[in-house]
């Protein structure tokens, strides 16, 4: 079975149904390059930002693989995982029994209270662009003083020439990690209009204007970037 099948196939609309839960850890992991190295960045950096009594949340938790990851922290703080797939929370509850897994689309209005972290991994572009400094200013009142966000997101260079050439280099990179050439293709029409990744200077912006104090880059692989930004103290 190819790492493609079932996800990138020609299809209307592109959903996280079961088919594509059963896939997703070994899809995502082939789609976005250093994928694995962004767990153990954001594992690694929990430490500094977790708090007793405080409230890890992960935002489109998909099958718990984060949480997984970040399980010796539920002995102090509670973790909090949010999917708007059924079939993701399923998967992980079974992964990650420590941690409270809600079905909840943050298209729809959300609170993050007690916030010590809230992490976001390639889930923000997934929600509708009049949504989205909503969201991250939902997070940022949720959050403790000195609390942070890990927001990860597919996030094009400001220039358009450099936005092509890396894009040329993900299909590239895609193919090389086991995609046939109908599957990159088939997944980019899917996600017309599901998925709407905005440029680095526009996600840096929006996180400055939801309110954080410190918003630093802290990760760039190709077409994907990660921020983490801070609460004031």
């Amino acid at each position: 079975m190819k790492v493609g099948d079932g996800i990138d196939a020609e299809r209307g609309d592109f959903r996280f149904d079961e088919k594509v839960a059963g896939k997703f850890d070994e899809h995502v992991g082939a789609s976005v390059p250093g994928y694995d190295d962004v767990q153990t960045l954001v594992s690694i950096l929990s430490d500094f930002y977790s708090a007793e009594g405080g409230v890890i949340y992960d935002l489109g938790c998909a099958t718990g693989t984060t949480l997984q990851r970040l399980q010796r922290h539920a002995e102090t703080c509670r973790l909090v995982g949010l999917d708007a797939s059924a079939p993701m929370c399923t998967r992980a509850r079974q992964k990650v029994p420590e941690a409270t897994i809600l079905q909840s689309d943050l298209d729809e209005r959300q609170e993050f209270p007690d916030a010590c972290l809230v992490i976001s991994l390639f889930t923000l572009q997934f929600v509708r662009l009049d949504r989205r400094r909503a969201v991250l200013e939902s997070v940022r009142r949720g959050l403790l003083p000195g609390g942070a966000l890990f927001l990860f997101e597919k996030a094009w260079p400001d220039s358009p020439r450099v936005a092509e050439s890396i894009r040329q280099f993900h299909h590239e990179l895609k193919g090389r990690n086991g995609f046939t050439p109908a599957e990159v293709w088939g997944k980019d029409r899917s996600l017309r209009g599901v998925m709407t990744p905005l440029t680095v200077g526009e996600n840096a912006r929006l996180l400055s204007e939801a309110g954080f104090t410190t918003v630093e880059r802290i990760w760039t692989h190709g077409p994907f970037a990660g921020w983490l930004a801070e609460a004031p103290l």
